[in-house]
């Protein structure tokens, strides 16, 4: 397994100049617009998004899906392993998080408030919730037509956040910080188990 997650990182080491500069542009127009939520979610999004995908793509464009299993790899191994490289992508993201924190407490000393914290974290939290999404879909329909699936559910997901916005701000206004916490922590977990087993079951399926 460490062989195929190494296979995948080096994917990722022929664009990593390319996302660094985009993550330096996101956070410097960030902070010159004082928008640093704003940027969290373009930065998270971004980073989640692309790293996870860039190894689908590669291993699509250099046909290893058709021979990976001609090695002694299982396909519940293959699976796995590509999650645990969502879970590196994801720590990446909160890296690139601390690091921002960082800046805004150290370089600009500006300290956010607890709901703009609160939300950060959320939206750092949610590149898990979208590998779960993703990594099945791509599985089951390929990395083209779930790429066009991921985006209409992150359209419907944008419209349900916005439509329920009054409610989010409420929430995070609480005095409920400790479940809110538990709850970005706890969900991501269930729903990455579930997709992790969906994943195998899905790939397993094609050997029939």
């Amino acid at each position: 397994m460490a062989g195929l997650v190494w296979k995948d990182i080096i994917y990722i080491k022929k664009m990593w100049k390319t996302m660094l500069f985009a993550v330096l542009f996101f956070i410097l127009f960030s902070f010159s617009r004082n928008d640093a939520v704003s940027s969290m979610a373009l930065i998270a999004i971004m980073v989640g998004s692309n790293f996870s995908m860039i190894p689908f793509n590669y291993d699509n464009y250099s046909k290893w899906n058709e021979y990976q299993y001609a090695f002694p790899i299982s396909r519940k191994t293959a699976v796995c392993s590509r999650y645990l490289f969502g879970v590196i992508v994801f720590g990446c993201c909160a890296l690139i998080y601390a690091l921002i924190m960082m800046f805004q407490l150290f370089i600009i000393n500006e300290i956010p408030e607890k709901e703009d914290l609160l939300l950060q974290i959320g939206v750092v939290c949610f590149v898990p919730v979208m590998q779960s999404i993703l990594f099945p879909l791509i599985y089951h329909c390929g990395v083209e037509q779930a790429r066009l699936y991921l985006v209409a559910i992150f359209a419907l997901i944008a419209m349900l956040v916005i439509g329920c916005s009054s409610v989010i701000v409420n929430m995070f206004c609480e005095e409920n910080t400790i479940m809110i916490i538990a709850a970005m922590i706890i969900i991501p977990i269930l729903l990455y188990i579930f997709s992790l087993r969906l994943s195998i079951n899905i790939e397993q399926k094609k050997m029939a």
